[in-house]
């Protein structure tokens, strides 16, 4: 009876629909538009490289030429959004984590619980997504890839991004995320004695790195990035750090809501922020696409565009959350804020993670992709659009089922393990961080790997 009883607390709906038609008060609210942006934008560039762009669609090279387009191939920086996000996130779960953790407690199992909702948060929509795979490539299994799925470190084995597991290379992020949750208890505790000089550094390094990948031995520039996959450095984690450090220096920065510079300062680096965002978004160079900008040009953009837009992107979310009315960022605050957000963002990371199946479904309506019947630019254009706006309704829906049955779930199943083996240390609810996934146990669950 009592396992009964377990079962349908972790598969109630209820929680879920609650969650659907709760209303926000905190002013952390702007984060789920933030979250869905960075999901709409990451979709955008997949349905442009999956559906649009090969399916007959050469005529839309000459996107790359105009400025006004950029947007288009650049939707990768919308992981290093969600990278600022979960490094806002998960240091104030851990944070909090430690700040109620038992005195007698050790690192360790104060450890092992943060990875333990980690795990729970994330692994089980990527096996639903490997199983699903399978059953549309039954062949697939033969090569062994799957496996770097099953472990979370695809972003660390390349062979499994290409052949018949390419329709899953998105979740390259997830590894580079679970990889980056185990730096993060470490960093935190180094936090608390030299958090500047420490994040400073880090992001340095991450510069440093990536230039190492570009210039160095390897010489792994954009020009050997013609095909699929990408150089390592794309997705090696600690080359992609510097914004998962910014979200955590914005977690510090939060805490005190307070900003201690001259205003001519505080204006000077909301400017650089603004600048730094929209010439990072319509700046094209640094991607692979960019193949009629000088060679050298796009390694040097490949190198510092994406921390410094990291960067930007933590100080754009800073400066919204503590805007005050009269404020230029309350317009911002208003708009991301917004109930339209809210449910695509408690869907984001089902439908970022299942977004196979709607892709196999719209690429095998291949008539409708076909932009050889368009003439001219514009008309093309219409086409990707529309392509794009029923590739983002299919994840949608896809998420739906997949958030209540599995997701939920496997949030409920970490924190009933964590309440088990740890009894009376579970992690208090936040109240300043948004919406917490329902009876998840506190803020540690918001997160989005991606």
């Amino acid at each position: 009876m009592g396992n009964g009883n377990a079962l349908r607390e972790l598969f109630h709906p209820g929680p879920l629909l609650r969650a659907l038609q709760c209303k926000k008060s905190n002013r952390l609210a702007v984060l789920d538009g933030v979250r869905s942006l960075a999901l709409l934008w990451v979709l955008q560039l997949h349905a442009w490289g999956h559906i649009t762009r090969f399916r007959n669609c050469e005529r839309l090279d000459e996107i790359h030429t105009q400025w006004w387009s950029q947007f288009l191939v650049t939707g990768s920086l919308g992981v290093h959004m969600f990278f600022v996000l979960s490094g806002l996130l998960i240091a104030k779960s851990y944070l909090r984590l430690k700040a109620f953790r038992d005195a007698s407690s050790s690192f360790l199992s104060g450890y092992v619980r943060f990875l333990l909702r980690r795990f729970f948060r994330i692994w089980p929509m990527v096996i639903l997504a490997v199983i699903s795979l399978l059953i549309r490539e039954k062949d697939a299994w033969r090569d062994g890839s799957g496996w770097a799925y099953v472990f979370l470190v695809p972003n660390l084995a390349l062979q499994c991004l290409t052949g018949d597991w390419a329709m899953l290379g998105h979740l390259w992020t997830i590894g580079a995320e679970m990889q980056m949750y185990i730096l993060t208890p470490l960093v935190c505790e180094l936090l608390s004695r030299r958090p500047g000089l420490l994040l400073g550094l880090g992001s340095l390094c991450c510069v440093l790195l990536r230039a190492f990948w570009i210039y160095g031995p390897f010489h792994q520039s954009w020009e050997q990035a013609r095909k699929w996959p990408f150089p390592f450095f794309y997705y090696d984690p600690l080359s992609n750090i510097s914004a998962y450090l910014s979200g955590m220096a914005l977690c510090l920065a939060l805490e005190d809501r307070q900003e201690r510079m001259p205003p001519i300062r505080r204006t000077v680096l909301d400017l650089l922020a603004l600048a730094g965002m929209l010439g990072s978004a319509f700046c094209g160079v640094w991607h692979c696409g960019g193949a009629y900008v000088d060679t050298d040009l796009r390694d040097l953009g490949q190198m510092v565009i994406p921390p410094i837009f990291g960067w930007c992107v933590a100080r754009g979310i800073f400066c919204t959350v503590v805007s005050e009315s009269y404020d230029p960022w309350s317009l911002a605050s208003l708009i991301l804020s917004s109930k339209v957000w809210e449910s695509i963002a408690l869907l984001s990371y089902a439908a970022y993670v299942m977004q196979l199946w709607p892709v196999y479904a719209l690429q095998d309506l291949r008539t409708l992709w076909d932009c050889e019947v368009y003439e001219g630019l514009a008309s093309a254009l219409g086409a990707h659009f529309a392509t794009y706006f029923l590739f983002v309704f299919g994840c949608l829906l896809v998420a739906v089922p997949c958030h209540l049955l599995l997701e939920m779930p496997g949030i409920r199943l970490g924190r009933h393990l964590e309440a088990r083996f740890w009894p009376g240390q579970e992690a208090r609810p936040c109240a300043d961080l948004g919406p917490a996934a329902p009876n998840a146990g506190g803020c540690g669950d918001q997160e989005l790997a991606l």
